[in-house]
């Protein structure tokens, strides 16, 4: 009985080692996905939304939608991320409420940035959610989510909150200073570049977390090899 139910508890766990390195899912595999996302083990769960990312938009929305509610916050804040894929109404919805009311400041996090990449999916009018968006960052608190915030922002067009972005790879948080430089690949183009490469290139003098002076140096190396 002991080894049925280990077989059982492990099943899960295999078919998504052999669904992960897949590109793309036909309807069989999202039909085992589907069943895969209410397993009543979250990270089984967790690892379903963070593969949805590799999924077309419209087959993974609905799925990702319903893990946007899970219980589990880890759950949450994946299924926020790849959230970002989409480019519907109902997405920048929910995501726009996680970002407002969600109790975890990752899920939060995630659903601002994906706010953005939606909405620049979608081609939606970036007036509306920079100033929807805006409303809520005055009500945030931590440091993290104001990052994505100045990352979405700019995104979104409003390009005043490069310096408030580069400013934060001061802060104390070495996740902060982490964030930061996801931010600025995100960001990077050939307007940007100097001022990035001059705010790395500063920081990197004085950075004493080797988390964060291996990433400014490896982000260093990737821009002197883009072409803009």
């Amino acid at each position: 009985m002991k080894e049925k139910n280990q077989k059982s508890f492990e099943q899960p766990s295999i078919i998504l080692d052999e669904l992960e390195p897949l590109n793309e899912f036909d309807d069989n595999h999202m039909s085992t996905i589907l069943a895969l996302a209410t397993n009543e083990d979250s990270e089984i769960r967790s690892r379903v939304a963070e593969i949805l990312i590799f999924a077309e938009p419209e087959k993974a929305e609905k799925i990702l939608l319903l893990l946007s509610d899970d219980r589990d916050k880890l759950v949450r804040t994946n299924a926020c991320d790849s959230l970002g894929i989409c480019n519907s109404e109902q997405v920048l919805f929910a995501l726009f409420k996680k970002a407002k009311k969600d109790s975890y400041f990752l899920v939060r996090g995630y659903a601002v940035l994906s706010i953005a990449d939606v909405a620049k999916n979608g081609d939606f009018d970036s007036s509306i959610i920079y100033k929807n968006l805006k409303n809520i960052f005055d009500k945030e608190k931590k440091s993290w989510v104001k990052i994505c915030y100045f990352r979405s922002f700019y995104i979104l067009g409003y390009h005043e909150y490069f310096n408030s972005l580069t400013a934060a790879i001061n802060n104390s948080s070495y996740q902060d200073r982490c964030s930061v430089l996801n931010s600025l690949r995100d960001i990077i183009d050939k307007n940007n570049v100097e001022g990035i490469k001059h705010a790395l290139q500063e920081k990197l003098k004085v950075e004493e977390a080797y988390a964060v002076s291996s990433n400014i140096e490896k982000l260093l190396t990737d821009i002197e090899n883009m072409n803009f």
